[in-house]
């Protein structure tokens, strides 16, 4: 039997004695979803930020309105964007990341943010950011972190 042979009968018979689980909604996450942790349903439902937004902050922009988040920034912060909403289960899912010991949630993140988010530019990593505490993470494919 070859090494692939017993990977994939393990990988089975795991699914069937443990069957995944969102850890947002708690319902079955369908096999077609491979190793994720989070259910499509639940990741349907992050929200995209509407354009115009801020060209240094990322925050949605009312036409006319300068933007007033980023300007007591320091001058080296020059970029950061944000993939969607930091609101419903998207906090869910950082925080079973953060505090849940679940870093797992970091591949599904980063895979949202790249279908979802904004193209990198230079180097700069996309970037979520929470609406309410105005709190910022650098998601990467290595993870979603506090950017330095």
């Amino acid at each position: 039997m070859r090494f692939a042979d017993v990977t994939r009968t393990l990988l089975a018979a795991e699914r069937l004695l443990l069957p995944p689980e969102c850890l947002l909604c708690h319902e079955a996450v369908e096999e077609s979803a491979g190793d994720s942790l989070v259910c499509e349903l639940c990741q349907s439902r992050w929200r995209k930020l509407p354009e115009p937004v801020c060209s240094r902050c990322g925050q949605p922009l009312d036409p006319g309105i300068s933007c007033r988040i980023c300007e007591a920034w320091p001058g080296a912060l020059q970029r950061v964007r944000s993939a969607v909403w930091f609101d419903g289960s998207v906090r869910g899912a950082i925080h079973q990341l953060k505090y849940e010991g679940w870093w797992r949630v970091a591949d599904v993140a980063a895979r949202s943010m790249r279908r979802r988010g904004p193209k990198r530019a230079s180097g700069v990593p996309c970037m979520m950011r929470d609406a309410a505490s105005d709190d910022v993470l650098s998601c990467s494919p290595k993870g979603v972190f506090p950017p330095p």
